[in-house]
């Protein structure tokens, strides 16, 4: 089995991002030592804020992913995704989308970030938005649970909408209800 390198697995396995030009121009044009040991505590300390979301530290995890303590560009998507399903767990999907919308403005074909988005939009009431993002997860290519999980997803999009049905009665007399005149023309002056 071949073993991956810390950065790109992160990368590749635990959030489902596809940053293959950017690793490959680390292996063309090599990192001076002290960026790479830069690198190892960003990826420490993204590992602590993933620990502490396992934890349950949701507000703890939120403060320490914070995108400006992260030099690489590796480091600051990730802090901006963590700091987003640290939102999202905090009970704030409306500021969650915000970030989330940015990270796809940047890197658009990021599979994992676009299903939290949806998922954030459906918590905020906007069926419309997770329907439009689950159908574009959906051309992409997924991992079957991943499949499945969105169409499960836009299967119930419609069942959670409250219906309901109103009817009104007044009874209204059939003559003259305001007492007007009878006359079909009218002067005046």
């Amino acid at each position: 089995m071949q073993r991956r390198s810390r950065p790109a697995a992160r990368l590749q396995c635990r959030r489902g991002y596809r940053f293959a030009v950017a690793f490959h121009a680390l292996l063309i044009f090599p990192a001076p030592a002290s960026a790479t040991a830069d690198v190892g505590a960003e990826n420490a300390r993204l590992d602590a804020i993933e620990a502490m979301y396992h934890r349950g530290q949701w507000r703890e995890g939120y403060a320490a992913a914070d995108p400006s303590r992260f030099s690489s560009d590796e480091g600051n998507l990730s802090a901006r995704y963590l700091r987003a399903l640290g939102l999202m767990q905090l009970g704030r999907p409306d500021l969650a989308i915000a970030e989330l919308r940015v990270i796809l403005a940047e890197h658009p074909r990021l599979d994992r970030v676009r299903l939290t988005l949806a998922t954030a939009l459906r918590a905020t009431g906007d069926e419309e938005g997770a329907r439009h993002h689950y159908e574009l997860l959906l051309g992409s290519e997924l991992d079957p649970d991943l499949d499945r999980q969105i169409r499960s997803s836009l299967a119930t999009l419609g069942a959670d909408k409250s219906w309901s049905l109103s009817t009104y009665f007044s009874v209204i007399p059939s003559t003259n209800v305001n007492s007007g005149t009878g006359s079909d023309v009218i002067s005046i002056g």
